[in-house]
């Protein structure tokens, strides 16, 4: 496996990576107010039965959103040896305000998960963000993503906040919350 920076970003790589993917569980999410008091709790849950989501926002829009990206050092892509298929990326931002690496996109392509490529090229962008003198790498997923919490947390990475409202203004109680998570150095 070849891990390069990534310096061109067709739509159809991003098309192979972003595909979507399989969960068996969820986070599930209680919040409840009471005049100035907030609660909410987090609890892993196990799904009736296995559940499939595809991405269907991965278009040229998109590519042309991160394209800019490409360059700035935190790019990166795993290719199966000289030649071969995009089969990891990375696509990130240091956000210099406050000084975190902002992963935008970090995907596996399907077939290939469960091998280790995630974690080596996670592993990879920590020691970038640390060499840079960031203090955290940022991700955000959703709730309903498991298998990403799961991998997050077993990477070092602590759940840090949720966003009832992050995707659209009816997110909750009925749609994806926003889980973000941070590696600090």
């Amino acid at each position: 496996m070849l891990l390069h920076p990534l310096t061109t970003l067709s739509l159809a790589d991003l098309q192979a990576l972003i595909t979507g993917y399989t969960t068996a569980a969820y986070y599930h999410l209680d919040r409840t107010e009471n005049g100035p008091h907030v609660a909410i709790t987090i609890q892993r849950m196990a799904l009736p039965a296995p559940q499939e989501r595809r991405y269907d926002y991965v278009d040229d829009e998109l590519a042309a959103q991160y394209r800019p990206h490409l360059g700035n050092g935190f790019c990166w892509g795993m290719w199966d040896g000289e030649g071969g298929a995009l089969t990891a990326l990375c696509i990130a931002s240091v956000q210099e305000w406050n000084k975190t690496l902002w992963v935008w996109e970090f995907h596996v392509r399907d077939g290939w998960r469960g091998r280790g490529l995630g974690g080596q090229l996670m592993r990879h962008m920590i020691a970038l963000a640390t060499a840079a003198g960031l203090r955290a790498v940022v991700c955000e997923t959703q709730h309903i993503n498991a298998p990403a919490i799961d991998f997050y947390s077993k990477m070092g990475f602590s759940l840090e906040g949720l966003d009832f409202s992050y995707y659209t203004n009816d997110d909750w109680p009925a749609g994806d919350v926003a889980v973000f998570m941070k590696y600090k150095m």
